[in-house]
C-alpha cells in the first residue's frame, strides 16, 4: 500500500455507512482514502482481531502509524476533503467523551436510517480500484 493512502473501515452491511462512503469517494478527488468494510478479508488481515471486536460498530481510519475511530476518524476524514469540510477540524474542541456519545448514538440506530440505492457501492465500476 502506498504510505500516503490512508484505509476507511466501515460497515460495509449498512447502507447509511455506504452512503457516507460514496460521499466521501465524490469529494477525494486525489484518492487519498482506500476504503474496505470492516467484513472484509482486508479488515481481518490489517485490523488485530481483538481490534476488529471492539470498533464493529464504528468506523476505523489507518493514518501512516495511527489508527482513528468514532469521531475522531470523521473528523480526521473531513479535514483531508476540499472546501469548507476543512475547517472541521474546529470540532476538536468539543471534548472527546461528548462527541463520541453523539457518534455513538448515530451508530447504535444507523441501521433505521434510510438511503437510497447505494447499499451496494462496492459494484461501482468507476472506482473499484478504491476498494480492498
Amino acid at each position: 500500500m502506498n504510505s500516503n493512502k490512508q484505509i476507511l473501515f466501515f460497515d460495509g452491511d449498512c447502507g447509511f455507512c455506504n452512503f457516507w462512503v460514496w460521499f466521501i469517494i465524490k469529494r477525494d478527488k486525489s484518492g487519498v482514502f482506500l476504503f474496505s468494510s470492516l467484513q472484509s478479508e482486508a479488515a481481518n488481515q490489517l485490523l488485530s482481531s481483538n481490534f476488529l471486536k471492539e470498533t464493529f460498530d464504528s468506523i476505523v481510519l489507518l493514518k501512516k502509524n495511527s489508527c482513528f475511530v468514532k469521531s475522531s476518524a470523521i473528523i480526521e476524514i473531513l479535514q483531508q476533503l476540499p472546501g469548507l469540510w476543512k475547517i472541521s477540524w474546529l470540532l476538536k474542541f468539543i471534548p472527546l467523551p461528548i462527541r463520541d456519545i453523539v457518534y455513538d448514538v448515530v451508530a447504535k440506530n444507523r441501521h433505521r436510517i434510510k438511503v437510497s440505492k447505494l447499499c451496494d457501492i462496492r459494484l461501482k465500476n468507476k472506482f473499484h480500484n478504491r476498494f480492498l
